[in-house]
């Protein structure tokens, strides 16, 4: 199983259109992107989600599955 066919599985949906031209994404793989692309703003920017009135202290722990994390998440 390849890795684009781990995110399908994963996502339960069809992420990718394959075809003799290549490969595109579907809807749903847009969708998939678009919700990546929000949590790596949030986490190359955390300011997004605190208020600039209260200090924050402590950590975030995330958590992802290997496919999503290898692929989508920064690595450290």
């Amino acid at each position: 199983m390849n890795q684009m066919d781990k995110l399908e599985d994963y996502f339960m949906v069809k992420i990718f259109e394959r075809n003799i031209k290549g490969v595109t994404l579907t809807d749903e793989g847009r969708q998939v992107v678009n919700v990546a692309r929000k949590i790596l703003e949030i986490l190359n920017n955390p300011r997004i989600i605190t208020s600039p009135r209260t200090e924050t202290k402590g950590y975030i722990r995330i958590a992802a599955n290997e496919v999503p994390g290898e692929h989508i998440l920064p690595s450290s």
